[in-house]
């Protein structure tokens, strides 16, 4: 599927010495661009003066040698790309042929030997850097051959079937060092055993560098190597993405149930964000039940009334509340190329985030999944202080929601092409990670997943209905917990208050009285 390099129109220019012995003017009124026309078409350039110097003769020379390099080069990609596809598609048992290339480094560089297939390229490196404090080192993840443990997220580890990125990636790097250890030892039938440790870590200023320990065995032979791997840094790939059009309307879908003081600031913030700074906006209101559905339409009139370009359309949903099935409902009223934001009513929006929903979701190609920041229970951090009026992205405020796929920027198309919420989940929970899991498997849509700094899902309380499925309480419960306060915050308010975390017992309304934040209730100890 593979097509072949444009091989004599990608030549660097001549240096300037070179330039003089050519004449440039392509202009179709010369008759140096006819007569080049009748000419192979590796010539585009054309001799107008004799050379006369031997200095002449050589920068020609080496132009024209620099040409058949940049060839050479050219065909080479071309060839390994091709065994690579090639590759791809061969059955997991057959085994794609590894060029081992044994290199020599020195500080400023790498040059490799005639075993490579560009052997006399020499690699320059960047001059290393030196860090200047404690925060300024990569770090390196350990791993074995079960699992990768790492110091950067709060999940200590991950085991490599849950992470098939990682488990192809080692195994691509261990395939090249099996062979480096064949040829090291001279043993040809040393077989891999295991991994005894290994040290990985992404360099800026290199590339990804790995330090194996691995044990090797030849019939009753073991042999224990240390192998130090550099993958460098590779040739920069760059295309040009024009996905900015800011007359793209977002279509924000957002489901509604139990509508309370929560909607009111949305429509507040909504109004100050989104309605006086962008008219390429539609609110979809998702509502369930009679009296929900009759004040989300009083409460918005006067917004309509005093915006008169604001589009804001009330859906009204029927049954038994699924936020699912509140989605599936809202997308369809829109058209197949119109581009949607699944919202919640507790998310605060920031304007620059609508041209990034409109950039990273493309139509087709991406879906754009936000990671949102989630804020605490901010009645632990500002105890007898007032708030500020922008609260700032801080560990003790909150944390950025990487376990959550609830919000999304997608087209209408693509989403119908994933299949869909299921809409036979009730209530709120799952159905955001089920479709999650069916967008990565669509091999045409490619997940673009990244914090954004222009979504902050407010605080409230959370309750966990005894309606919820086993697996919804699970996560609920976890939720609930885990967005409660930082650790440290909490534990310095405990520690100050005397008081102890009480939750309400599960139910389908939430209390009413609730005289200490967070449901405290006052103890003689912690």
């Amino acid at each position: 599927s593979l097509s072949p390099p444009s091989l004599y129109f990608s030549y660097p220019h001549p240096s300037p010495q070179a330039k003089a012995y050519f004449y440039q003017d392509f202009s179709p009124k010369t008759t140096f661009y006819k007569k080049a026309l009748s000419l192979p078409p590796f010539t585009n350039l054309l001799a107008y003066s004799p050379v006369t110097s031997s200095s002449g003769h050589a920068h020609l020379h080496f132009h024209y040698k620099r040409r058949e390099y940049q060839d050479s080069l050219e065909m080479t990609r071309y060839l390994q790309d091709e065994v690579n596809a090639l590759c791809t598609e061969l059955d997991e048992d057959k085994k794609c042929p590894v060029y081992v290339c044994p290199c020599q480094e020195s500080a400023t560089s790498v040059s490799c030997s005639s075993k490579c297939p560009a052997a006399d390229t020499v690699m320059t490196l960047s001059k290393p850097y030196m860090p200047v404090s404690k925060y300024d080192i990569p770090t390196w993840q350990y791993f074995d051959s079960l699992a990768v443990y790492n110091d950067e997220t709060t999940i200590p580890s991950y085991w490599f079937n849950v992470r098939k990125d990682w488990k192809k990636e080692i195994q691509s790097v261990m395939n090249q060092v099996l062979l480096e250890a064949r040829a090291h030892t001279g043993r040809r039938l040393l077989k891999f055993r295991k991994i005894i440790n290994g040290y990985a870590r992404h360099n800026p200023f290199r590339g990804m560098e790995y330090i194996i320990d691995a044990e090797y065995t030849e019939g009753r032979t073991l042999v224990k190597t240390r192998t130090s791997v550099v993958r460098p840094i590779a040739k920069n790939y760059i295309t040009l993405e024009d996905n900015d059009d800011k007359k793209t309307q977002i279509n924000f879908v957002m489901p509604l149930s139990n509508v309370n003081e929560r909607f009111k600031e949305f429509m507040s913030m909504y109004e100050s964000c989104c309605m006086k700074q962008d008219n390429a906006l539609h609110l979809v209101l998702v509502v369930y039940g009679e009296q929900d559905v009759a004040f989300v339409k009083e409460f918005i009139h006067p917004f309509l009334k005093k915006h008169k370009k604001a589009k804001i359309t009330v859906v009204e949903g029927t049954g038994v509340f699924s936020r699912g099935r509140a989605l599936h409902l809202g997308m369809s009223t829109l058209g197949p190329e119109e581009l949607a934001f699944h919202c919640d009513v507790d998310m605060t929006i920031q304007t620059p985030f609508l041209p990034r929903c409109r950039k990273n979701a493309i139509r087709g190609k991406r879906v754009y999944y936000p990671e949102f920041f989630k804020l605490y229970n901010l009645d632990y951090v500002y105890v007898n202080r007032p708030r500020p009026k922008k609260i700032p992205l801080k560990r003790q405020h909150g944390h950025w929601a990487s376990y959550s796929f609830g919000m999304l920027c997608i087209y209408k198309s693509d989403y119908d092409d994933v299949g869909g919420m299921d809409t036979t989940i009730i209530g709120w929970g799952e159905e955001d990670v089920k479709f999650y899991e069916m967008v990565l498997k669509r091999k045409n849509l490619e997940v673009f997943r990244a914090p954004d700094v222009g979504l902050t899902h407010r605080w409230h309380e959370k309750h966990c209905p005894t309606s919820l499925s086993a697996e919804q309480k699970k996560h609920c419960i976890s939720s609930r917990g885990e967005n409660l306060a930082d650790r440290i915050e909490l534990a310095g308010y405990i520690y100050r208050n005397g008081y102890q975390i009480k939750y309400p017992a599960p139910s389908e309304s939430p209390p009413t009285n609730s005289s200490l934040p967070s449901q405290f209730s006052s103890s003689n100890g912690a």
